[in-house]
């Protein structure tokens, strides 16, 4: 029994058997705070890329970093190094997006907060970088973006769960203002538009699911 314990005792390399519901908290927590994260930027993102798949990422890469610091937290400079190679890794292959940085740099603070152990105070510090993504994000939108109505029409029925989905990907905000059947199908949605790729953007998007929509563009003064 003591060869057991001490082969144990060994594999663990200097945990113990309390320290495992910690272990299992941080992860936990690592993956609750980067899912919020990933939700902040699926909402309040401004890339025209795919978010989504963006934002699913996020989650991963937390745990990741957590499971990773908690293993190499003994030796803090190793820790370090673990993380500076994750953002040379991410950089370095497909993040030109400073936007993108940004929400990467929060996941491994995240993912590296909760693996050393600092768990409230990770979450502490998450929730203010989560209210300030929210109030910089909302008060962008409110003194840079003009407000649009978009007009669909179509000689058959309109997709207006996947147009919606759609608009999402360039509008923080979508609103269906009016839907009419008759001998041809209308919507208006109302979006708010912050640079003029953003029409072509949004034309695309709704040929892409309707080809032959008649897609037109007018301005909304009214907030």
């Amino acid at each position: 029994m003591k060869a057991i314990k001490a082969f144990i005792a060994d594999q663990l390399a200097g945990f113990s058997i309390s320290d495992i519901p910690n272990f299992l908290v941080a992860l936990l927590l690592a993956a609750v705070l980067a899912l919020i994260l990933s939700k902040l930027y699926v909402k309040f993102g401004s890339s025209d890329k795919d978010k989504r798949k963006f934002a699913r990422t996020l989650v991963t890469i937390a745990v990741s970093v957590a499971f990773m610091v908690a293993i190499a937290k003994a030796s803090i400079t190793l820790s370090i190094i673990v993380v500076g190679v994750l953002i040379l890794a991410g950089t370095g292959k497909r993040l030109k997006d400073t936007e993108e940085l940004s929400y990467l740099m929060l996941t491994l603070a995240i993912g590296f907060g909760c693996g050393v152990g600092h768990t409230i105070l990770t979450a502490i510090a998450f929730v203010i970088a989560a209210l300030l993504i929210v109030v910089v994000s909302r008060s962008s939108v409110k003194h840079f973006a003009a407000q649009y109505k978009v007009e669909i029409s179509l000689d058959e029925a309109l997709q207006l769960k996947e147009l919606t989905v759609a608009l999402k990907q360039y509008s923080q905000r979508v609103q269906v203002l009016h839907y009419a059947e008759g001998s041809e199908y209308l919507v208006t949605f109302s979006i708010d538009v912050k640079e003029l790729a953003t029409f072509d953007k949004v034309r695309n998007e709704v040929k892409s699911i309707h080809p032959k929509a008649l897609v037109v563009f007018h301005h909304n003064p009214t907030k």
